[in-house]
């Protein structure tokens, strides 16, 4: 069944729609129940021992931010202040990061305004700034605001499991060596 559209510029003849299509159909349903068995059963990316509650970025202050860092073995720190414009735009990249990389990395945020001591441990000077955890130490941080491309990159570089690094180490070698 072909229909034909008339706009402005002429028409346009469309084949069966998506919703028509039975394959699309039964890839679409297989796909969704991947993505709920997946999500009822979340499991601790690259060894660590404590799955996210769930994605989303976590508010933290003096008394939670240990515990969050001691509880999961990937975290990635935003610390902000509500009248930091760089701020407010890097805060929806931080939140896609976290549903992108949940439940393997842990998200939370700090506002430095109401724990200015928690920035001054850090050695933060600028604001926004974004902490890489790995198993509670301090590993990266990045000051200013990042695209998305390369807050990805910088989440991956920076909290791979240990593992990733051999693999890759291994694969390079083996490209050498011919």
């Amino acid at each position: 069944m072909t229909e034909v559209f008339k706009g402005s510029v002429g028409t346009k003849a469309r084949g069966p729609g998506p919703e028509e299509d039975p394959e699309l159909d039964r890839i679409r349903a297989q796909l969704v129940q991947e993505l709920k068995a997946s999500v009822a059963r979340p499991q601790p990316v690259g060894g660590g021992s404590r799955v996210p509650d769930g994605p989303g970025v976590t508010s933290l202050n003096q008394g939670t931010v240990g515990p969050f860092l001691k509880g999961h073995p990937r975290v990635v720190l935003d610390l902000w202040a509500p009248w930091c414009g760089p701020c407010r735009a890097l805060s929806p990249v931080v939140e896609r990061m976290s549903v992108r990389f949940w439940p393997g990395v842990a998200f939370g945020k700090v506002n430095t305004d109401e724990e200015p001591g928690l920035a001054a441990g850090w050695g933060v000077q600028s604001i926004p700034t974004l902490l890489f955890f790995r198993e509670g130490r301090l590993v990266d941080r990045a000051v200013g605001v990042l695209a998305p491309e390369h807050l990805e990159a910088r989440i991956r570089r920076s909290l791979a499991p240990p593992e990733a690094f051999v693999d890759r180490c291994a694969c390079l070698a083996t490209r050498t060596a011919h």
